[in-house]
């Protein structure tokens, strides 16, 4: 494993990144640390430095591999330290997959965080609660749920996890909910405790011997509770609480609780040194992140609770103590399981504790309570509460009627505990109280003895992921890739309840199973994300989702985001709410309950959303800022529809219907549609004139506000149809004007649709524009000349000219921040020469001992030495001393004894001047083609300021760039003058800096277009003006001759571009709106600095590693309109964000007559993008 140092200011985190490399396949050793370069050791690892280092972290996979796994995995994450984990590789293919080992382990269980898992595969894996524990009464089955994947609301010290996948399957996993436990049929007399309720994966304690006994421990997070093996004449305490354990294979197995003759084992998880509860009689309890709580012992006592469990302790009492009663039984704390409770001592003083049991913590079980030995009503018997997924404990025996003796309830999916045996009364069964159908514990009988409850069975829930209440689960596509999301073959199970013999009580609750694929529990949200235009993700057939809203929660989310698409092909059951925002979701299969908003997130993008496909949403949707649009020839079915119109921020609702000669597309509404917005119509030329359905619905109210088409105007009618009582939108196309040739738009997208319709648009206008010939010439192309006629034809290439000068200004930038390097480190150098060289002049010394990092930029050298001499800071607390030896407090030798080095002249001003020149390249994206672009020019400066503190500054200069567009395309000429002021200041070590840049610039663009019989060249000029908000910020670490800086850089460019036309390709000239495009710059990483002094002067070597990166906004969307014609439209480009590494070099010079010069490479990779900068300098100091 290795760390880089990257701060990466664009992401959420500022942390560095530690990278573990996955090496070994295998799982050898799963109740232990794991061996070196397994999956369990790494996340081992990562565990232990996270709770003491907050670091962000990549666990890569060395080579496609396979991991079976022989035991539990550690919990990803058990810090509370919320930082950005990613797991798995980059690339578009699955490499990694994890494999449950035929159903017997879960996959990833990540309680804190922002983690990433990508281009895996899951399979085989399977969440199973554990079982009830066998007693008096049975105690309630534990909740399986997230095969694959679970995600906690909050666990240990982690809270609020945000989880995303990328390109991952998860298949044939499961969630099995864990048996209630059973009557304990060896035993006779009903005095024994009650079986402790099943937790994550670990079972519940039981009972297995008879008398009077204390209840058995619930169980943990892969750690059985602990068994009872002694009777009452042993005193009878009550088995520990499971912990969080690993249910290894092979090794030793982990997590357990002790019984009540027994201590706790130690747990399974690395990095938090937890001791879980010992048992009141003092059995201790496991090490380790959650070893089982210790049993009860001797004294009798509770046992003690696993995980961060509290301890049990020993009950006692004959008479109420007064006020509550404690239980004897520790609480389990997250993923353990609560104690059992201990019988109660009679004879002795009342020490406020009973014989009830500890409560599991998340993911554990109740204790069991415990068996006879209280006979008031100020004591109970009680089976402990089971946590979120944990089964309730079972209740003990009342043999008084005086003893509250029912079982424990689950919060979460767990079954209830069954009642226990209660003389005269009937003692309850315990219940899910938080709404995920975990099956109810049966009722005791009403007669000490007779008869027991069952415990009630666990619910299994989301067979391949469980998403906790307030968390977000985000499935999001890989950028520009087609993405497959898929869940096949998950399934899941019920717990089955447990049986209570006979004798009067009666058998638990089946728990239930729902959510093969994905299950939400209340307020919870899973967002389906396509970022970008290009990116599509689609759901596999088998992926569904779905909430609690069965068990009378529900409040859940599901968002479409994006400027993408994402294609659902499932059905799926789920009754919360849907929104599309800005995305395309394309439904074709079916969407039962849930109610659908169609919109659309302003600040993310002005896209609509759009809900489309051919599929069936049998809830309510809601359009407002969105589109719906069936797919050409299909049928699109909503339960109801309800549109509204533009108003202020809103754009209203639209229709688009497509109708060639196939047919048309239909909205089909099986309640009522309220219509308004836009009724948009695609009409290929080569559709029929005739009657079109566009709409049915049980009962229309409202119309449309206007009517639309992406080309030619036809000639129609649009119907609401019956009269009075409309049920259906009826239009009649009349055909076109035979005047009107039209284009084709058919297997179109993006810019060349756009040019397409807009020139179909313009046909009723076509003689006077000049664009009848063109229009029948671009006819008779097939489909490949056709698009890139129309290709030619798009004036997006207009916007490179933009792309290009902003790019030459953040390279302005970037050699500014070189400037200031060097002018801030002036400071150390210039204080360290004079004082030291005075101090060691004094004592005839000819060499320093102890090298500082740099040497000034903007300080002159005032005196020679040899190559090898360094500098040395001044030692501390040695004033006295200077004074006696003649130098001042300063360390500079006092006016008579300085007869051998001068000090340093004060010099505030500088100026210098830089020669630059810039060799880019970028490829083509969003049908802009290619293109290198060359920059060359000069800056002149001034400075004035103070190396203590910093120093402002002005500068001016010019540059020319050049742009060729390959293929012969195109060609474009930038002249720009360029002024700015900028400003440094420094606090010790930390700096920041700013500036303020301003251009004015002309522009000469030529734009080729060719295809088959026409070729012209579109000519433009105009006048721009730039302006670039520069921050900056870094600090210096100084070692010896050598200084680290770790930094961040901003610029913000905004740019104002005119209208202008073109002129000398009619009839394809365009103007082209006035517009503001800006692009957002953001560079993070380390500057390295080497100093070497010679008697001459000193040389400084800097390299530099960063990252970069850009977010264009508008940069290519240009409203354009062929010259005099009487519409318009619009094209886009650069839209692609861009992620680069930007490494660097510069050789800095400075002589002893106060002027240096210096010549600088400077760097940008990726994205499609490549640029070489070199920089040469000159410069003064007076």
């Amino acid at each position: 494993m290795f760390k880089h140092c990257i701060f990466l200011l664009a992401s959420p985190s500022l942390f560095a990144l530690t990278i573990l490399h996955v090496t070994d396949s295998s799982d050898n050793d799963p109740g232990g640390s794991g061996n070196a370069g397994d999956l369990r050791y790494c996340l081992n690892s990562m565990n232990q430095t996270l709770n003491t280092t907050p670091d962000d972290y990549a666990i890569v996979f060395d080579f496609p591999m396979t991991i079976q796994l022989n035991g539990i995995l550690p919990i990803i994450n058990n810090s509370s330290n919320p930082v950005s984990i990613t797991i798995g590789n980059t690339g578009s293919i699955p490499t990694v997959t994890i494999d449950g080992n035929s159903g017997t382990y879960s996959g990833f269980f990540i309680p804190n965080g922002n983690v990433t898992i990508q281009n895996m595969i899951f399979q085989n894996l399977t969440a199973k609660g554990g079982n009830g524990g066998d007693g008096t009464a049975g105690g309630g089955g534990g909740m399986g749920a997230g095969g694959a994947i679970y995600a906690p609301q909050m666990f240990l010290n982690g809270s609020n996890p945000s989880i995303t996948l990328m390109n991952v399957s998860i298949n044939s996993c499961s969630a099995v909910g864990g048996n209630g436990g059973n009557y304990l049929t060896n035993s006779p007399t009903g005095d024994e405790g009650a079986g402790g309720g099943g937790g994550f994966s670990g079972d519940g304690g039981s009972i297995t011997t008879t008398g009077s006994t204390g209840g058995a421990g619930g169980g943990g997070f892969g750690g059985d509770g602990g068994d009872v093996t002694l009777s009452a004449d042993n005193l009878g305490g009550g088995g520990g609480g499971g912990g969080i354990g690993s249910r290894a294979s092979m090794g030793m197995n982990l997590g357990n609780g002790g019984s009540d003759q027994d201590v706790g084992q130690d747990g399974n998880a690395s990095g938090l040194m937890i001791m879980a509860g010992s048992g009141g009689g003092g059995n201790t309890g496991g090490n380790y992140l959650g070893g089982g709580g210790g049993g009860g012992g001797t004294p009798s006592g509770g046992g003690g609770g696993g995980s961060q469990g509290t301890n049990g302790v020993p009950p006692q009492g004959s008479t109420p103590p007064g006020g509550s009663p404690q239980p004897s039984g520790g609480n389990g704390g997250d993923g353990g399981g609560g104690g059992g409770g201990g019988v109660v001592v009679t004879g002795v003083s009342s020490n406020n504790f009973d014989g009830q049991a500890g409560n599991g913590g998340y993911g554990g079980g109740g204790g069991g309570g415990a068996g006879t030995g209280a006979y008031d009503s100020g004591y109970t018997v009680q089976g402990g509460l089971g946590g979120v997924g944990g089964g309730g404990g079972g209740g003990g025996a009342n043999q008084s009627d005086m003893t509250f003796a029912g079982g424990g309830n689950s919060q979460g999916g767990g079954g209830g505990g069954g009642g226990g045996p209660s003389q005269f009364s009937t003692a309850p069964g315990g219940t899910d109280t938080g709404f995920l159908g975990g099956g109810s514990g049966g009722n005791g009988a009403s007669s000490f003895g007779s008869g027991f409850g069952g415990g009630g069975g666990g619910s299994g829930l989301g067979g391949a992921i469980f998403v906790d209440s307030g968390l977000n689960l985000t499935i999001q596509a890989l950028p520009g890739i087609p993405t497959i999301f898929n869940t096949s073959n998950n399934t899941t199970q019920a717990g089955s309840p447990g049986s209570a013999g006979t004798g009067g009580g009666s058998d638990g609750f089946a728990g239930s199973a729902v959510g093969n694929s994905i299950f939400l529990r209340s307020n919870s949200s899973l967002t389906f994300m396509a970022s970008d235009a290009d990116d599509l993700l689609t759901l596999g057939d088998q992926v569904a989702f779905t909430d609690d809203t069965l068990f009378g929660a529900g409040g859940t989310n599901v968002f479409v985001k994006g400027n993408g698409a994402v294609v659902y092909n499932r059905t799926t059951d789920y009754q919360g709410t849907i929104t599309i925002n800005n995305a395309n979701f394309k439904v074709n299969g079916v969407i039962n309950e849930a109610n659908i908003s169609v919109c659309r997130n302003s600040s993310f993008s002005p896209q609509r959303g759009t809900l489309s496909g051919v599929g069936t949403l049998t809830g309510d949707v809601f359009v407002n800022s969105g589109t719906i649009a069936p797919d050409t020839g299909g049928t699109l079915t909503l339960g109801s529809l309800t549109l509204s119109s533009a108003e202020p921020g809103a754009l209203g609702s639209l229709v688009h219907i497509a109708i060639d000669s196939s047919g048309t597309s239909l909205v089909s509404v099986s309640g009522p549609a309220t219509l308004a917005g836009i009724l948009e119509i695609d009409l290929d030329p080569s559709a029929t004139p005739g009657q079109y359905t566009l709409l049915t619905s049980s009962g229309i109210t409202g119309t449309f506000d206007s009517v639309a088409f992406t080309g030619t105007v036809p000639n129609y009618s649009l119907s609401y149809l019956p009269l009075g009582a409309p049920m259906f939108v009826q239009f009649d196309f009349l055909g076109f004007d035979p005047s009107f040739p039209t284009l084709s738009t058919q297997g179109l997208r993006g810019n060349n649709l756009r040019v397409a319709k807009y020139l179909n648009k313009l046909a009723p206008d076509a003689d006077a524009l000049g664009l009848t010939d063109q229009l029948e010439l671009l006819n008779d192309l097939s489909p490949s000349p056709y698009r890139k006629a129309l290709r030619a034809i798009s004036p997006s290439r207009n916007s490179i000219s933009t792309f290009a000068a902003q790019n030459v200004m953040f390279m302005f930038s970037e050699s500014l921040n070189s400037h200031f390097n060097k002018r801030r480190l002036a400071r150390h150098h210039g204080k360290h020469q004079t004082n030291q060289k005075s101090l060691d002049s004094s004592h005839g010394k000819n060499s320093y001992s102890e090298p500082t990092a740099f040497l000034a930029s903007n300080e002159p050298l005032a005196v020679h030495r040899p190559p090898s001499n360094t500098i040395s800071a001044l030692p501390k607390n040695t004033d006295s001393q200077l004074c006696a030896m003649g130098y001042n407090s300063y360390g500079r030798q006092n006016a008579q004894d300085q007869n051998s080095y001068p000090p340093l002249k004060n010099t505030s001003s500088q100026i210098w001047g830089m020669g630059f020149g810039q060799f880019s390249h970028q490829d083509s994206q969003h049908q802009t083609p290619a293109f290198d672009f060359n920059t060359g020019g000069f800056f002149a400066a001034y400075d004035y300021g103070n190396t203590d503190q910093g120093c402002i500054g002005a500068l001016a200069g010019y540059a020319h760039s050049s742009i060729h567009e390959h293929h012969s395309m195109g060609n474009s000429h930038i002249n720009a003058g360029y002024a700015s002021i900028y400003g440094t200041k420094y606090f010790s070590d930390l700096f920041i800096d700013a500036a303020l840049w301003g251009s004015y610039m002309s522009v000469d663009q030529k734009r080729r277009i060719s295809f088959l019989e026409f070729s012209k060249t579109a000519k433009s000029s105009y006048h721009a003006q730039q302006l670039d908000v520069h921050f900056g910020a870094g600090y210096d670490f100084n070692i010896h001759t050598f200084t680290l800086e770790p930094f961040g850089f901003l610029d913000w460019v905004v740019e104002w571009d005119p209208s202008y036309l073109e002129k000398g390709a009619s009839p394809y000239n365009m103007k082209i709106s006035s517009r503001t495009p800006w692009m957002l710059r953001v560079e993070t990483g380390l500057n390295a600095y080497k100093t070497t002094t010679y008697s001459s002067g000193i040389f400084i070597a800097q390299a530099k590693l960063s990252y970069v990166y850009k977010k264009p906004h508008h940069v290519g969307h240009l409203n354009a309109a062929i010259v005099t014609a009487p519409a318009s439209f619009f094209v886009e480009a650069f839209t692609n964000k861009q992620s680069l590494v930007s490494p660097g070099l510069e050789l800095y010079w400075q002589t002893t007559w106060n002027g240096y010069t210096s010549i600088t490479y400077n760097g940008e990779f990726g994205s499609g993008y490549n640029s070489n900068q070199f920089y040469l300098k000159l410069g003064y100091y007076f």
